[in-house]
C-alpha cells in the first residue's frame, strides 16, 4: 500500500492551496515536498509582489475557507479599471457596479497570501510537510508513484497513488520527467515596485499602454500602488538601476499626470516574461498544476487565477474519488481533468499571449485596431460584461468552487 493518496511537490499559492483543500475536503492522506526552507521570506512566490485575485478566485478561497480575517483584511478591491493607450484615443472605463459586480478584482501582496496559506497548511490534519527536501527521482509501477528526495546526506522514499507536480514555471521536476516544453520569449521584462502617488484615486486600477510597454497601477489602499513596468529586454537595466528621482518622473510623464506627483518607489524586482507550455500536463499517476503546467504573461492577469480554476477542477474530482473509495491516479480521473479545464486553459493561454501582440507594438494597423476596440467596449456595456464574465473565470462550464458550491 503507498504511503500516501497523493504527493505534492512545491508548497507555493498553488501546491499549498491544493494541500489545504483535499484536507479540508477529503480523508487523503498528503505528502507536500519543498525545496526551500521554511519561512515566507524565502519562498520565491511569497515575496512583495502585488497580485491580482479574480472574482473566480475569490470564490474558490472562500469555499475553502481561505479567504480569512488575514487575506480580507489585507486585500485590496478593485472596482474600477481604467485603460488608456498613451498619445492615442482608446479608452475604456470599467465600473464594478454598473456592471453588477462589488468588485472586479482584489490586489494582494504575495507574502500576506502565503502567510495565510502556509498557516492553514501548518494546522491541516492528514498533511506531512517535508522541507527543505529536493526530488531526485520518479518511478512509476505496480499502481503507485515513488519519489526519492533528500536534505543533504538524508533520503527518503515516499509513495503514493498520485504525484501532483507544482514546483513553478521552472520546474525541477518537469525537467527531470523530461517533459518537453513550448516557449515563447516575449523579450520584455516586468519591474515590479511599490509607489506612493499624490492623488490617488480609490479602489481604481490603471493599464497605460506606451510606446516602451505597458505601465499597471494596481491600488494598496491611500496613496499606494503595486507598479508593473514593461520593458524590452534590453532595457530592463537601464529602468532596474535608474535612480529613484528619475524613475518617479519617468512614472508621471507615462500617466499624463493623472496621478499627480509620484512621490517614492520601493524596491524593485524584475521578471523575464516567457509562455511556457508543457507538450504534456498528463501523464499515468502524474499530474502538472500551476506555473508548471502553464506560465503566461502577465497582461490580463490571468495567470494565478488559471492556477486556482485548475486546482479547484482536479480537488473537486480527487475529492470525489476519494470520498468513494476511488483511486486518486486513476488516468480516466486525469483523462477527466484535462478534458474539464483544456477550453478555460486554451482562452486565457491565447488571450494573454493576444495582449502584448496587439498592444506591445506600434504598427499603424495595430494601433488602430486596439483603439477601436477601446472604444467600443467603453460605449458598449454588454461588450464590458461579456468580457468581464470571461477575463475573471466565471463564464461558462467552471468547477464547483467557482460557482460558490462546497463540495
Amino acid at each position: 500500500m503507498p504511503d500516501y493518496d497523493v504527493i505534492i511537490t512545491g508548497a507555493g499559492m498553488v501546491g499549498a492551496t491544493l494541500a489545504c483543500a483535499l484536507a479540508k475536503r477529503s480523508p487523503a492522506r498528503i505528502a507536500v515536498i519543498e525545496s526551500t526552507p521554511p519561512g515566507t521570506d524565502l519562498h520565491p512566490s511569497f515575496d512583495d509582489r502585488g497580485i491580482t485575485l479574480s472574482l473566480s478566485s475569490r470564490r474558490i478561497l472562500t469555499v475553502l475557507g481561505l479567504w480569512n480575517d488575514v487575506v480580507e483584511k489585507n486585500a485590496r478591491p478593485v472596482r474600477h479599471i481604467h485603460v488608456t493607450d498613451r498619445g492615442n484615443p482608446g479608452c475604456v472605463r470599467f465600473n464594478a457596479r454598473e456592471l453588477g459586480f462589488d468588485a472586479l478584482g482584489y490586489v494582494v501582496i504575495a507574502r500576506e497570501l502565503g502567510n495565510t496559506l502556509l498557516s492553514n497548511l501548518r494546522q491541516a490534519e492528514g498533511v506531512d510537510v517535508f522541507r527543505p527536501y529536493t526530488v531526485c527521482s520518479v518511478t512509476n509501477e505496480r499502481g503507485q508513484v515513488e519519489v526519492v528526495c533528500t536534505q543533504g546526506e538524508e533520503t527518503r522514499r515516499l509513495s503514493a497513488r498520485l504525484l501532483v507536480v507544482a514546483d513553478g514555471s521552472q520546474s525541477a521536476l518537469r525537467s527531470l520527467l523530461e517533459i518537453t516544453l513550448q516557449e515563447k520569449d516575449y523579450l520584455q521584462t516586468a519591474i515590479v515596485a511599490n509607489v506612493t502617488v499624490e492623488k490617488p484615486q480609490a479602489d481604481t486600477a490603471y493599464e497605460r499602454f506606451t510606446d516602451t510597454g505597458p505601465l499597471a497601477l494596481l491600488p494598496l489602499g491611500g496613496d499606494r500602488y503595486v507598479m508593473v513596468l514593461t520593458v524590452p529586454r534590453q532595457e530592463a537595466e537601464k529602468y532596474t538601476m535608474l535612480e529613484d528621482a528619475a524613475l518617479l518622473r519617468h512614472l508621471e510623464e507615462r500617466m499624463g499626470g493623472r496621478l499627480g506627483r509620484f512621490a517614492r518607489v520601493g524596491k524593485r524586482r524584475s521578471y523575464a516574461l516567457r509562455m511556457i507550455k508543457p507538450r504534456e500536463q498528463i501523464r499515468d499517476r502524474i499530474v502538472l498544476l500551476g506555473d508548471s503546467a502553464h506560465a503566461l504573461h502577465p497582461n490580463g492577469a490571468q495567470g494565478l487565477n488559471l492556477c486556482l480554476r485548475d486546482m479547484a477542477e482536479l480537488t473537486e474530482l480527487l475529492c470525489g474519488q476519494l470520498q468513494s473509495g476511488g483511486d486518486p491516479g486513476s488516468r480516466g480521473l486525469l483523462d477527466r481533468y484535462l478534458a474539464a479545464r483544456l477550453p478555460d486553459q486554451q482562452w486565457a493561454i491565447g488571450f494573454s499571449d493576444f495582449l502584448p501582440w496587439l498592444f506591445c507594438n506600434q504598427q499603424p494597423v495595430k494601433v488602430f485596431l486596439r483603439n477601436a476596440g477601446m472604444i467600443l467596449m467603453d460605449l458598449f456595456p454588454s461588450l464590458q460584461q461579456a468580457f468581464v464574465h470571461r477575463a475573471t473565470g466565471i463564464h461558462g462550464r467552471q468547477p464547483a468552487m467557482v460557482r460558490d458550491i462546497v463540495i
